[in-house]
């Protein structure tokens, strides 16, 4: 019976326990510039994304993300709040730790309630960065960089080898514990 209870009491711990999500900070270093038409190889766009891989694909989707931050030497950017007739900002986002490989695609946008004023911040891996603002007389880009061959990219954070829930360690001594509980009463 005493068996019975700690298998119990395992399995429900085991299934208390939740997966809670993982940080990674990443950097992209080197864009060609260009306003500049130059590479220019301290140029810095980096940041960091936290999630957790709910479905266990080995890849963290959009619909599994916690929170991105992209900085940039031009400025800050994050999708926050809802969208509305004056401010928009949409993403797309995978991750796969085992081959390191990110990749998103923000873009958010503001206008002011005349249209006059036009903001655009827009990032996209491998493809370019863009912060502009647009008028009807003008158009001002702050920063415009695209990503070459020669842009470095880095990732930290959690590991590339999974790490078991503690809900299957829970499983594993359940196991053992009946097994043992066989080894004992056949004995007998």
């Amino acid at each position: 019976m005493k068996t019975i209870k700690l298998f119990a009491l395992l399995l429900s711990l085991g299934m208390a326990q939740q997966a809670t999500a993982d940080t990674w900070q990443f950097s992209y270093t080197g864009f060609y510039n260009e306003q500049n038409y130059a590479f220019d190889p301290n140029y810095v766009i980096s940041g960091s994304f936290s999630g957790t891989d709910a479905n266990h694909d080995n890849v963290i989707e959009l619909s599994e993300l916690s929170s991105l931050n992209i900085s940039s030497d031009a400025g800050y950017l994050t999708c926050g709040g809802e969208n509305n007739a004056y401010h928009y900002c949409g993403m797309s986002f995978s991750y796969n730790p085992g081959s390191r490989k990110l990749y998103f695609n923000v873009l958010e946008t503001g206008t002011d309630p005349e249209g006059i004023r036009n903001t655009v911040l827009s990032v996209e891996t491998g493809a370019e960065y863009t912060d502009a603002i647009f008028f009807p007389w003008q158009t001002r880009y702050n920063a415009q960089y695209a990503w070459t061959a020669d842009t470095a990219f880095s990732v930290t954070g959690p590991g590339t080898a999974p790490v078991p829930e503690p809900g299957t360690y829970a499983m594993l001594l359940a196991g053992l514990g009946l097994v043992g509980a066989f080894a004992r009463r056949k004995r007998a």
